[in-house]
């Protein structure tokens, strides 16, 4: 009875953590881009600095290389490149994906004509699904920032969705009543 009672306190525990999570994403995309950013920047510097400071501790050791101080200095000039370019580097992944996009829409536009070519079927579905794909792909290409916000929203939408799911769901003691 307790097992239960704590299953059913920890599934609306988890329903609420997923729905506020999913609404800040949905509110608030452009911050928690940022946030994110600034914190795989934050992670590469300290890897860097890491491998500085050993380089220094360790350089009196045989045969010990440069190699450490080396890389530590470029992880440092990696991370503050992202620090410094966090537009850019949120733009770059859905600038990507629409390159993609387009070029599985022309696949699929090629694969549509040779179809209807060899065949009778009038496959408007897959052609019309086709276009859809590379105007989706055009847009990502074109707009690559609003496109990082709208996919963190959709992110929230689905998470915050899940919550919901999660919160209605039935308990396991619900599941044993119907049997």
């Amino acid at each position: 009875m307790d097992k239960i009672k704590a299953f059913k306190v920890e599934n609306i525990l988890t329903a609420l953590l997923y729905v506020a999570l999913g609404v800040v994403l949905i509110m608030f995309p452009e911050s928690i881009a940022k946030t994110l950013i600034y914190t795989i920047a934050a992670i590469v510097i300290a890897v860097g600095v890491i491998k500085i400071i050993s380089y220094f501790l360790k350089r009196e050791q045989a045969g010990y290389s440069s190699a450490g101080i080396v890389s530590g200095l470029i992880f440092i000039v990696i991370g503050l490149f992202i620090l410094t370019s966090t537009k850019i580097i949120i733009s770059v992944i859905p600038f990507m994906m629409g390159v993609c996009i387009l070029v599985s829409a022309y696949s699929k536009l090629q694969y549509v004509l040779q179809l209807s070519k060899y065949t009778n079927e009038k496959n408007r579905g897959m052609f019309l699904a086709a276009i859809i794909t590379f105007i989706l792909g055009i847009v990502l290409i074109f707009n690559p920032f609003r496109a990082a916000k709208w996919m963190i929203r959709l992110v929230g939408i689905c998470i915050a969705f899940t919550g919901c799911l999660l919160y209605t769901s039935p308990s396991p003691r619900d599941r044993t009543r119907s049997r």
